[in-house]
Formats: structure tokens, sequence, C-alpha cells
């Protein structure tokens, strides 16, 4: 099985857990004992967003930490994992990046998540609650479709 992760710094991580190309559930957790039982029971293979780092010290240290502490279960179960910059699996989904200049970064901010969320639901019948979730699901079919591809 393959899991993508929308890895969280402030909020849970989100993981989405695929199975020969279909979505088979989708969670949130910040219960380290939890993720470590879902990585060492059910992954063949990680793929991790490699988290956009802005000027914030405080959210750059927490996403270290947070995508650190996957990077290591990965390694202690000898799971294999790739890190996936949001850029790959969006523009493979077809999902835009720029923001157009006649938008606010508000309802830029606004569009993109719901970009992101309408990709998502075209791809499972799982009810998509929010951005995170949609992320997840997008980066675990990214996942498959580059193994698919190799």
């Amino acid at each position: 099985m393959i899991i993508g992760i929308d890895p969280g710094a402030t909020k849970p991580h989100t993981f989405a857990v695929c199975s020969l190309g279909k979505v088979l559930w989708i969670t949130k957790s910040d219960d380290i004992y939890k993720i470590n039982d879902l990585i060492s029971s059910k992954a063949d293979k990680v793929f991790i967003e490699s988290q956009y780092l802005g000027v914030n010290a405080n959210t750059l240290i927490k996403l270290a930490h947070a995508t650190g502490e996957l990077i290591g279960l990965c390694k202690l179960h000898g799971i294999p994992y790739e890190m996936v910059y949001p850029t790959s699996w969006m523009s493979h989904f077809g999902i835009t990046t720029r923001k157009p200049k006649e938008l606010t970064a508000y309802k830029w901010k606004k569009k993109h998540y719901q970009d992101i969320i309408d990709e998502a639901q075209k791809h499972t019948d799982i009810k998509i609650e929010d951005e995170d979730y949609a992320a997840a699901l997008l980066i675990c079919l990214f996942g498959v479709n580059k193994l698919d591809n190799s």
C-alpha cells in the first residue's frame, strides 16, 4: 500500500492510504503511536509532502520536526519514502500554483484550496472535508502514478 502524507506543524498530519490506485481511507492524527502503527503495518512506500518553508522561524522549526518524525518512522521500519514538492503533485493534476494578478492573496488562497479539494473529489467517493485531506489524497495518487510509470 502507498501512503501519502501532508505533514502538519500546528495541526495533525493527514494520511491517505491507497492500494491498486484506489483510495482506501483518509485520516488525521498527531498521535505518534497511531502514526507508527499506520506506517509500520500498512506502508509499502510513503510519499511525504516537502513543505514550503516560509519566513516564520517557528513554523520552519515545527515543520522540520514534524517531517523528521515521519522520516524517522519510515527509516525505523525500513519503509522506503520519498519527499514530494507541492508543485510536483499539483502540476501533475493540473492545479496551478501561480496567483493571478487580479486576485487578492485571501481570494487566491481560498480558490486554490477549493481547486485542490475539487480535484481530489474527482478521484474518490470519500467525502473530502478540507484541503489537508485533499492534499494527502493527491500526494498518495501522485505516488501511485509515479510508481506505475517507473
